[in-house]
């Protein structure tokens, strides 16, 4: 495999691979092959405007994250010279914060925080990332500090793991990865989810049976944000989360959350999506023709979720609260890697 740009998967040095194609020209703008179009700079500073008015009128904490490329991270081991860095321009040009945490993955120990064979973050990555949100959206260090432990015990070693970029070698490569893994029972963290096929219209809420506080955080996000998902929701008593490109204000209306997240890959910003043209968040699945999980109790807790102040909540909580104290609930099984 080598460095042509029409490639899908780069090789660079040290094993490192990288992503060439795909639908969002993924190296057109790193390399000065195309120049970031002016609208796109406009398109997000409205929707992170239009976010951020939302959360205040709601009374929510409000952070917008973008996840950094590999490339903009790990630069060493990339074959091809970088001209552009679209997180870094999108920083200069919008004038709405958020967060672009380049600086702190390249502190992380292991591999930059990335995987070698993926376009995705490992373990350090994800937990760096993870650390950075909430820091953003005021948790205390102290809090963090007293989670080191349990939020470790997320981590699973895979000695042949080979990523969405590895699987596209023939042969495959393959690397010793440390992830990050999803249990459907965590400690007191109860995962819930409609378990489509694919991605946009997934959905997955969560509850923390041993929450100090009352807070609910609301995400909207790709897979960076997922990949986090188990590291944020022991900090909230619940956490739910849309896969999508947009902001789904009637979801937010009913979840009714006190903290929200919206997050994007760097690939995404020459390519953001309108928020004005976002479906209903519970019918992105079915609008793509995705079922939902069969599980009755999947959609009971999405429904419980979004409905927080109604009986249904109540009874949810009451049934898994008593689950819960009565310790008859099976071991947590791995959901999602």
């Amino acid at each position: 495999m080598t460095s042509d740009l029409n490639n899908f998967v780069i090789q660079g040095s040290g094993e490192f691979l990288y992503l060439g194609g795909g639908n969002h020209r993924v190296l057109d703008f790193p390399t000065g092959a195309s120049e970031i179009p002016p609208h796109a700079f406009e398109r997000f500073e409205r929707n992170l405007e239009m976010r951020a008015a939302y959360a205040q009128r709601a009374g929510a904490k409000y952070l917008h994250c973008v996840a950094p490329d590999k490339h903009s991270v790990v630069r060493e081991h990339f074959p091809i010279p970088v001209r552009c860095i679209a997180g870094e321009a999108f920083g200069e040009k919008v004038k709405t914060p958020f967060l672009f945490p380049v600086d702190a993955l390249r502190k992380c120990a292991t591999s930059f925080g990335y995987l070698k064979t993926d376009t995705h973050m490992n373990f350090d990555g994800r937990l760096m990332f993870a650390r950075q949100i909430l820091q953003q959206l005021g948790v205390e260090a102290a809090a963090l500090e007293r989670r080191r432990e349990s939020l470790a015990g997320l981590k699973k070693i895979f000695h042949d793991f080979s990523g969405d970029l590895g699987s596209k070698l023939d042969p495959p490569q393959t690397e010793s990865a440390e992830v990050g893994v999803q249990f459907d029972r965590h400690g007191a963290v109860l995962h819930y989810s409609n378990y489509i096929g694919g991605n946009n219209g997934l959905i997955a809420a969560q509850f923390n049976l041993e929450s100090a506080n009352n807070d609910r955080l609301l995400i909207f996000g790709d897979s960076f944000a997922l990949h986090c998902l188990p590291m944020l929701s022991p900090f909230f008593k619940e956490t739910f989360f849309l896969r999508t490109l947009y902001f789904h204000t009637d979801l937010a209306d009913a979840f009714q959350p006190t903290h929200i997240l919206t997050s994007n890959a760097e690939r995404y910003l020459p390519n953001i999506s309108n928020d004005q043209d976002a479906p209903l968040g519970l019918l992105m699945a079915a609008l793509h023709g995705k079922p939902w999980s069969a599980d009755a109790m999947q959609s009971q807790a999405i429904n419980a979720a979004l409905q927080p102040t109604g009986p249904r909540s109540r009874n949810f909580w009451r049934e898994i609260s008593t689950e819960h104290q009565a310790g008859s609930a099976p071991p947590g099984k791995i959901v999602m890697v």
